[in-house]
Formats: structure tokens, C-alpha cells, sequence
């Protein structure tokens, strides 16, 4: 199937005409100029967070759904609520997002919404097929939002000619925050079977809360900076 999707593209995709001849900076230097340019690092960390709440679905999750005693049937329910939600409301959401909410609003209620979504478990503790089948409802909302959003985003922080290295970057950091926050969250969930710590919940909601609020305020400020600038230029 891989190689069969490679050769259509490899046949159908048009051929890049190189118009300029790119830049020959070296791998150092790429870097350093990754490491100085402090917007695009307060965004790779706050857009972090959505690595940190997407992989609880694999962790934390499970964990709350063996303590309560239920099935992995409840598990898979998740999975496939999610993956509905992305597959019909994906389209009707990114237009939502173009034409009327916007990025900056849509980075912060979507980031918010994925946090907010854990304290289900809390809330609802004592339905727990409810909170869960909750959870994974508002999860997915929020992801919706925000996730094709961050991608898009990115090339703005980029360079000439230093995408590749920009989105290297990008998914190592993330990768890495993604890791430690996941052996962070697993020591404090205990011995397999045992229920999970309120403080869990109430943190990944801060997490959620709190990142998607200074990535609006990050991305509302340079998004109106960028447009006035336009008008100048226009002018």
C-alpha cells in the first residue's frame, strides 16, 4: 500500500522548480537560530501541551477505566467516539475556525476544552461509563479545534530555506515533553488497579487551561501586528 501511494505521487504531484538556489547554512547554525528565535520557542512549549493531554488517552485513561472495574470494551469506546468525531466534524470545524472563531480562539478553546475534559473523571467519578464516554466527547472537540491549527501555524517562526529544521525541532521538543510528563503521570497513578489521584485530573486541566490562554494571547498579538503591518505595506 506504501509503495503503491508513493509511486501515485511520485506520478501525479507536479515537479519542484527551484527558483533561487537555497541557502547553505550549516546544521549549528540552523539551530541557533532555532534557539534565539523566542516566539517560535514559547509556542513549541505551550503547544507542548497537546502531547501531554493526547497521550493520557493511552495512560491515564485506562488506568481510571481498570479502577472502576469495567471492560475494555469501555477503552475501545473511546477510541472509536474519537475517531468519529474527528472523521465527520474535522471539515465542519476548520471552516468554523476560517470564517468566524479564528485561530488564536480556536488554538485556546481547543487546548482548554482537552484539559478541562479530564475533570469528567473527577466529576463524574461515580458513573464512571459516563465519564468517560464524556470525556472523550469534549477531548475530541477540543482536538478538532486546535490540531490541524499548530501545523499551520509553525511556518510562520520559519527562516528561509529552515522549515525542515523548524518542524525537527518542533516534534523533538514536543516528543521529549510528551515523555517526561508521561513517567511524571505514571509514578503518581499508583499500583495497576488502584484509583487514580484527584491531583491528576485538576493538572491536566491546568495544563490544558493555561497553555491554550497564552498561546491565544501569543498568537491574537502576532496575528494583529502582522495585519497592521500588511495595511502599512498596502499603503
Amino acid at each position: 500500500m506504501f509503495f503503491l501511494l508513493t509511486g501515485l505521487q511520485w506520478f501525479y504531484l507536479p515537479k519542484l522548480e527551484v527558483l533561487t538556489k537555497p541557502v547553505d547554512t550549516h546544521v549549528f547554525q540552523q539551530w541557533r537560530a532555532i534557539v534565539q528565535n523566542r516566539a517560535f520557542l514559547r509556542f513549541a512549549l505551550f503547544s507542548a501541551a497537546y502531547g501531554v493531554l493526547f497521550h493520557q488517552l493511552y495512560l491515564s485513561v485506562p488506568a481510571f477505566i481498570q479502577s472502576q472495574h469495567q471492560t475494555a470494551g469501555l477503552l475501545g469506546s473511546v477510541f472509536t467516539i474519537t475517531a468519529l468525531i474527528g472523521v465527520v466534524l474535522q471539515l465542519p470545524a476548520s471552516l468554523w475556525v476560517q470564517r468566524s472563531l479564528g485561530m488564536p480562539r480556536a488554538i485556546g478553546f481547543g487546548l482548554a476544552g482537552m484539559g478541562t475534559s479530564y475533570l469528567m473523571m473527577n466529576w463524574l467519578g461515580h458513573w464512571p461509563v459516563l465519564a468517560t464516554i464524556m470525556q472523550a466527547v469534549l477531548f475530541s472537540l477540543g482536538s478538532i479545534l486546535c490540531y490541524p491549527l499548530f501545523s499551520a501555524r509553525l511556518p510562520h517562526y520559519a527562516q528561509s530555506g529552515q522549515m525542515g529544521s523548524y518542524y525537527g525541532f518542533y516534534a523533538s521538543f514536543g516528543g521529549c515533553v510528551a515523555l517526561l510528563s508521561n513517567l511524571m503521570i505514571g509514578s503518581l497513578l499508583g499500583a495497576a488497579g488502584s484509583v487514580p489521584s484527584v491531583w491528576i485530573w485538576y493538572g491536566l486541566a491546568v495544563c490544558g487551561v493555561g497553555a491554550g490562554w497564552l498561546l491565544y494571547r501569543q498568537l491574537n498579538q502576532e496575528i494583529l501586528t502582522e495585519d497592521a503591518f500588511s495595511k502599512l505595506q498596502n499603503e
